[in-house]
């Protein structure tokens, strides 16, 4: 069965329908197979790789654990209950348990005819043992000897209404207890998540290549950088302007264009520089006129490359023609046959450092970086005549980049995105399907992990940076009709890393919303609004700062820190735009005070002032319920609940979700949710404050800026 929109609709329809008899009664099976992790070098497309390792010779190929199954799905027979839970304080961990029947009906043929005879154990991973001792066995081996044995079995359980069912958990068998009279086998198993809370930062668990402890830094800040340029050369000039001046570190002097008479003119005015060899995957660039509109072209040379292999796209490997100019496929500079690898459509007014695709390039001596002008300025050059339009520069430099000695000696994991810490370790724990969301963050400092470490701590780690949470969930697809396990099915279920949809307003929100309505709850609902998380305010100290620069003191803490002070809605006596002193903490001042020497900006820690708040806001207005189990609700997803009771028409966060199958006369199917009240007050404020701040400062959680609503002015302390 798979997510596909047909099968959720005809889920949905009986779920909703309340009627779960007949083509509409639950259904809950189970399949199982012998798989193994497997761990080697695997030859993966460019775009797969997502950290690099100093001195690396492997290519393309990179440490991989992958799950190789042993042998095809069988069905799992006589199943009696499924239990599942997974919560966010398990770290997004599932666990299932389930019951089986150990009795099976073996059809047999004697002179009577066909019977069926009853063996008791059937089932059991034992059952066949030759023993020693002189001991005889219980019976002969048969297909189910060593199969419910140990971690080596994978299960996947499919649920659903009637021949409406999609995967609903997938995972590994822990542990298996045996009880008799009655016969049963129950099954405890944990989802595929297992593989990064079990395995250590140790050993092949993690790339082979770096000895232990690891360290993953930031690729940029493992560099050296310098600006260097020689041999400019322009188009043309106005006399007094060479294009010399814009090598010359000074702010006095520049480069000029020739007088044009139109802002865009068919041959468009050039700039360019000669490089040494190096790797390069910036320039700077600061430009006489603001808001001129450049393409900048790049001729490579092969001469003292690094490497020595002659020029070629870093990390890429793609090679360049010696004294040929890149073709990134992006077209040609306006009125000329010469490919261009960058467009900038506004050129800003000060010194700006300015991207080459990808990783860059290395390039050898004598290599050339060029711009071209268009959207020139008017009447801005000295001494030009008729007030004709212009280009001009101050300066113009290549950036070369060499890693440091630390970073090549002791082997650094280079990543430019935090989210590519959590992608290149659910490489090496066996993971092979996710959704993992780019954060737009760069790692603030390196990080160091040895062998005490689980590789869950390194994802933790990166959550806590941008406030992202983890979870699995079990494959979309899996065919009950094909049992087969080809060698290239290598699912253990999918691992989600992403801002968590608390975040998200309706229009934002990754997965589809459900509505639980009062009258198919099983039980009344039971919310709790509570004001024991709440703090007075919220200061966040950061990294060690110069008072000069902004540091400041706090209490007996005489240490001078970046300091944020935010003071929450719930202590501002303001409501939709309105002051008052209708403080709703009654003003008792209960300090939160959080230290993070990582945190080496004030914007660092009014973000991580603001999460706090949105964490004590969700956690202080919380509620739980049961329903039936509608198999496509998941951890980190939204819900409607209607409930005239308790008054509540809220979408409710997803933090925790149980589900229970139970089969015979008296079964059921259903399902125990917990989580916040997305809706109050609080975490409105909160919410869309903290999102405004995350744009504010360049990254976007997923909600457009006409999505935001604005509950009063935002509260901005820095003392």
């Amino acid at each position: 069965m798979a997510h596909d929109a047909a099968t959720v609709k005809t889920i949905r329809q009986r779920w909703k329908s309340g009627e779960h008899v007949g083509v509409a009664k639950p259904t809950m099976r189970g399949y199982v197979r012998s798989v193994v992790l497997g761990r080697e070098l695997h030859r993966v497309p460019q775009d797969d790789i997502y950290a690099h390792i100093p001195n690396w010779q492997g290519g393309n190929k990179i440490w991989q654990g992958r799950w190789y199954p042993k042998s095809d799905w069988v069905a799992l027979p006589n199943v009696l209950s499924v239990e599942g839970d997974q919560d966010f304080n398990q770290n997004g961990v599932g666990n299932c348990v389930i019951e089986i029947d150990n009795v099976a009906m073996i059809e047999q043929s004697g002179v009577a005819g066909v019977y069926h005879l009853i063996e008791r154990g059937y089932y059991s991973p034992f059952r066949g043992t030759d023993p020693r001792g002189g001991l005889p066995p219980i019976a002969a081996q048969n297909e189910w000897y060593d199969v419910l044995s140990d971690k080596s079995t994978q299960i996947i359980i499919v649920a659903g209404y009637g021949d409406a069912a999609i995967p609903i958990f997938e995972g590994l068998v822990n542990d298996i207890d045996m009880t008799s009279r009655p016969d049963r086998i129950t099954l405890t198993c944990r989802d595929g998540g297992q593989v990064v809370t079990d395995q250590r930062v140790f050993l092949n668990a993690k790339v082979r290549y770096v000895k232990d402890p690891i360290t993953f830094a930031d690729r940029r800040d493992a560099d050296e950088t310098e600006r260097k340029g020689y041999g400019a050369e322009a188009k043309n000039r106005v006399p007094w302007h060479p294009p010399r001046f814009v090598l010359d570190d000074k702010d006095s002097t520049s480069w000029v264009s020739g007088d044009y008479n139109v802002r865009s003119p068919n041959e468009l005015p050039w700039l360019q520089i000669a490089l040494p060899h190096g790797r390069y995957e910036s320039f700077r660039f600061k430009p006489r006129f603001p808001d001129l509109t450049g393409y900048v072209a790049i001729k490579a040379k092969d001469k003292n490359a690094p490497g020595k292999h002659g020029a070629r796209k870093h990390f890429y490997n793609t090679k360049y023609k010696d004294g040929e100019w890149i073709d990134e496929g992006l077209g040609t500079v306006p009125g000329t046959n010469i490919p261009y690898v960058k467009k900038i459509d506004d050129i800003k007014g000060k010194g700006t450092q300015y991207g080459l695709p990808d990783y860059g390039y290395d390039l050898g001596d004598d290599s050339k970086i060029r711009i071209y002008f268009d959207n020139l300025d008017r009447g801005r050059a000295y001494r030009s005549p008729g007030r004709a339009f212009h280009a001009g520069a101050v300066e113009f430099k290549g950036i070369r980049r060499r890693l440091t000695a630390e970073a090549r000696k002791n082997k650094w994991i280079l990543v430019d995105d935090l989210a590519d810490v959590v992608r290149t370790v659910f490489q090496w724990s066996g993971i092979n399907e996710w959704d993992v969301e780019t954060t737009g963050v760069r790692l603030r400092e390196k990080s160091t992990w040895n062998r005490g470490n689980f590789l869950i701590d390194i994802i933790n780690a990166a959550s806590d940076q941008v406030g992202y949470a983890f979870h699995m969930r079990p494959r979309e697809n899996f065919d009950e009709g094909t049992l087969t396990s080809p060698e290239e099915e290598m699912s253990m279920g999918i691992a989600v890393w992403r801002q968590t949809n608390a975040m998200r307003s309706g229009g934002g929100v990754r997965d589809a919303v459900e509505m639980v309505h009062e009258e198919q709850t099983l039980q009344g609902i039971n919310a709790k609004i509570t004001d024991e998380p709440l703090a007075y305010n919220i200061r966040v100290r950061g990294r060690a700062i110069k008072r000069k620069k902004g540091g400041r003191v706090l209490g007996g803490d005489d240490t001078l820190r970046w300091m944020y002070v935010y003071r929450p809605p719930w202590s501002r006596g303001e409501w939709r735009g309105h002051e008052s002193n209708d403080y709703r903490n009654a003003n008792i001042k209960k300090y939160v005070v959080h230290h993070d020497n990582s945190l080496k900006t004030l914007a660092q820690c009014k973000v991580a002032a603001l999460f706090i708040a949105f964490r004590e806001a969700m956690e202080s207005a919380q509620v739980q319920f049961e329903a039936p189990c509608m198999p496509t609700m998941y951890l980190d997803q939204h819900c409607g609940l209607f409930d005239t009771g308790t008054g509540l028409s809220t979408r409710v966060y997803i933090a925790s979700r149980q589900y229970s199958y139970r089969s015979g006369e008296n079964g059921h199917f259903k399902m125990a949710l917990a989580g916040s009240l997305l809706d109050t007050q609080d975490i409105v404020i909160v919410r869309d404050e903290l999102t405004q701040l995350l744009k504010d400062n360049g990254y976007d959680p997923g909600i457009s800026r006409g999505q935001l609503r604005r509950w009063g002015r935002p509260f901005w302390r820095n003392n």
